[in-house]
């Protein structure tokens, strides 16, 4: 992820296809809610790749305000949260790790997979 593209998420509003958490997941906690969230974006038709950006505020009012997370987080921990059949088929995502303006964030993307695709998933 480049400066400028995450730029362009940053001037999105949230949506279907982008989601801004102020906070990282406790999966230990929120186990649940990060897999639920990552399904609601797998199985909702698009054309374009779906986001959750972690270190965000967003509001209506204000747009999107970058806060940082306290800690930087790896891809292998949020793989492990969903785990190995636990959900079936298995949603396809990465976690970017990034810097942006001095403060750690992090995007979740979930690739497009197709307008068919998302249908037969769900």
């Amino acid at each position: 992820m480049i400066n400028d593209d995450f730029k362009k998420i940053l001037s999105r509003a949230e949506g279907e296809t982008l989601d801004f958490k102020e906070q990282a997941y406790d999966l230990k906690v929120d186990r649940n809610k990060f897999i639920k969230d990552v399904l609601s974006m797998t199985n909702t038709p698009r054309d374009i790749d779906s986001y959750i950006v972690l270190g965000v505020q967003w509001t209506p009012e204000e747009g999107s305000k970058v806060i940082g997370l306290d800690a930087q987080y790896d891809d292998v921990m949020f793989q492990n949260a969903v785990g190995e059949g636990r959900v079936q088929p298995r949603p396809v995502f990465e976690y970017l790790p990034f810097q942006y303006q001095s403060k750690n964030v992090g995007v979740i993307r979930v690739p497009e997979i197709g307008r068919a695709s998302c249908r037969e998933r769900v």
